[in-house]
C-alpha cells in the first residue's frame, strides 16, 4: 500500500477501512482541502442528512419534503462549505469520485438578504431545492433507473474498470451527453452513461456506477489511486510530492500568513453576522401573525398574549385538548386558534371552543371566557382589506355565547406597539380588559397612537 502514502485520500459518507484513508461525513468538521482524491457517496449524504423524517415539516412543497427552518440553515451552510472545498480542490488539479445514485431532493428555507450601506437585512424567505448532489461544483442531469449489466467502453481506463465489471451495477444514469466529458461505462441495453469523466477547472469529477460491497477495501483503494494516476499522466499535471513542502519560494510564507489571517477575519465576521441574523429572525418572527397557520401560529399567539401580560398555558388529557388557557388579574379565558388560506374562520372551530368551555365548566365548576382567535384569508395582503375573517354563523354564535373574536392581525398591531412602548403597562392592561369585555364582536384594541398595517412601523 505504498501508493496510499503518496496520495491523500478522503471520503464523504463512504467508508474505505484502510490506513491513511480519512473517512468523513458531509456534516463533520473535518476539512477536505488537503486531499488529492475525494470519494463521495450521494446515497450516504441523503441517508445521513436529508431523508430522515425527524428533519421534515409535516407538509411537503411541490412534492418534496421541507426541512425545518433551523435545520435548513445548517444544511445550506454544510453544503456551501463542502462545495467551496471541492471547488478549491478542482482548481488545484485534484480528482473527485462520485458514485451515481438516485437523486434525492428536499426543500430548504433560505433567507434572501440584501446589503445596503454596509447593513445586511433579510428581505424575505424563499424555498429552495437541494439534493444529495448539491455539494458538487457540477453534476449532470440524473435519472433513476437500475440494472445489472454495465458495458465498459474502450478508453485509457478500461483496463482498470474491467476487473470490477462483475461487481458493477447501476442505480441511476446520466440523462443526456455532457459536453467535454469522457464516457467510460454505459448501460448495456440503451448506452446511457453510467460512468464518465468530466474535466472541471484543472481537475476532474469522475462519476461511477455502484460497486457491490463484496469488493475488498484494499482493491477499491488501489482502483481509485491507479485511476487518478492515469488521469494525472493524461493531463500532464503532477501533484506536488510531500517532500516539496520543505522548499519555499520568496513571498510564499507571507502570502500564506496573509491568507490565514484573512480566513480568520472572515470566520469572525461570519460568526458575528450569524448572531445578528438570529437576532433579526427573532424580531421578524412576529410577522408570522399575519400569514402563519397551525403550530407556528399557535406559538406566536401564545408569545403575543404573554407579551401583553397574560399567563398562557395549554390543557391536554386523553380525551381533549385546549389550544390555550389565558389567565391574568382581569380573568380566565379559553382560546382556540385557526388559520385559513383563502376563507374565513368557520363554525367548526367555534363548536370546538364551545365544547371545550362546557368540559372545562364540568371540571372547574365555573365558566371561563371564550376567545376565538383567527387568521382568516391569511394569504391575502392585509393592506388590500381582507374580507371579514369570521363567517356570519360564527359572529352570530359568538353573540349568543358572549365569545370574543380576535384576529391575529389585530394582535400583531398590539405586539408592534408593545415592543415600541415597553413601559406602557396601561395599554397592555387595556388589551387584556378588552378581551374580557367584548361579547360577540371582533376586538379592536385602542392604541395611544393608531397606525395602519403599512408604513414605517408596519402596524
Amino acid at each position: 500500500m505504498t501508493m496510499a502514502n503518496k496520495l491523500k485520500i478522503y471520503t464523504l459518507d463512504f467508508q474505505i477501512k484502510v490506513d491513511n484513508v480519512v473517512n468523513l461525513s458531509c456534516a463533520s468538521r473535518g476539512a477536505l482541502i488537503d486531499a488529492d482524491i475525494v470519494i463521495i457517496d450521494p446515497e450516504g449524504i441523503a441517508a445521513n442528512l436529508l431523508s430522515s423524517d425527524d428533519y421534515h415539516e409535516t407538509e411537503s412543497y411541490q412534492g418534496r419534503p421541507v426541512l425545518y427552518e433551523d435545520y435548513s440553515h445548517q444544511i445550506i451552510q454544510i453544503f456551501e462549505r463542502r462545495n467551496r472545498e471541492l471547488n478549491m480542490l478542482l482548481q488545484n488539479g485534484r480528482t473527485i469520485f462520485c458514485f451515481l445514485k438516485p437523486e434525492y431532493s428536499v426543500n430548504v428555507i433560505k433567507d434572501v438578504t440584501q446589503t445596503f450601506k454596509g447593513r445586511t437585512t433579510i428581505n424575505q424567505r424563499s424555498v429552495n431545492t437541494v439534493t444529495n448532489y448539491t455539494i458538487l461544483p457540477y453534476f449532470p442531469p440524473i435519472i433513476e433507473g437500475s440494472g445489472k449489466e454495465v458495458a465498459i467502453l474502450k478508453t485509457n481506463f478500461d483496463i482498470l474498470l474491467l476487473p470490477l465489471k462483475e461487481s458493477m451495477y447501476y442505480e441511476a444514469y446520466v440523462a443526456e451527453p455532457v459536453k467535454g466529458s469522457t464516457v467510460i461505462a454505459t448501460t448495456a441495453a440503451t448506452n446511457n452513461p453510467v460512468g464518465l469523466i468530466l474535466p472541471i477547472k484543472n481537475g476532474n469529477i469522475v462519476f461511477l456506477p455502484t460497486l457491490r460491497k463484496t469488493v475488498k477495501d484494499s482493491q477499491l483503494l488501489n482502483f481509485f489511486i491507479n485511476f487518478s494516476k492515469v488521469i494525472i499522466c493524461k493531463s500532464g499535471v503532477t501533484p506536488p510530492p510531500e517532500w516539496c513542502v520543505k522548499f519555499t519560494v520568496p513571498g510564499e510564507k507571507s502570502r500564506m500568513e496573509e491568507i490565514t489571517g484573512t480566513e480568520q477575519e472572515i470566520e469572525q465576521i461570519k460568526s458575528k453576522l450569524a448572531k445578528e441574523v438570529d437576532k433579526l429572525s427573532e424580531i421578524q418572527k412576529w410577522k408570522g401573525l399575519l400569514f402563519e397557520q397551525g403550530k407556528p401560529l399557535e406559538d406566536l399567539v401564545k408569545s403575543s398574549l404573554e407579551l401583553i401580560g397574560f399567563s398562557v398555558s395549554k390543557f391536554r388529557d386523553k380525551s381533549m385538548e385546549h389550544d390555550i388557557i389565558l389567565e391574568a388579574t382581569e380573568g380566565r379565558a379559553l382560546g382556540e386558534i385557526e388559520g385559513k388560506d383563502n376563507s374565513a374562520i368557520n363554525v367548526d372551530k367555534f363548536r370546538q371552543l364551545s365544547s371545550n368551555l362546557d368540559e372545562d365548566f364540568e371540571r372547574n365548576g365555573k365558566y371561563s371566557k371564550g376567545v376565538l382567535i383567527g387568521n382568516g384569508y391569511r394569504l391575502i395582503d392585509p393592506n388590500t382589506s381582507r374580507p371579514c375573517q369570521f363567517t356570519e354563523k360564527v359572529i352570530e354564535g359568538a353573540k349568543s355565547k358572549k365569545f370574543a373574536l380576535l384576529t391575529t392581525e389585530e394582535l400583531f398591531k398590539a405586539v408592534v406597539y408593545s415592543l415600541e412602548s415597553e413601559d406602557d403597562l396601561e395599554f397592555k392592561q387595556s388589551c387584556r380588559k378588552k378581551i374580557f369585555e367584548i361579547s360577540g364582536e371582533i376586538i379592536k384594541f385602542v392604541f395611544p397612537q393608531k397606525e395602519g398595517i403599512s408604513g414605517e412601523h408596519n402596524t
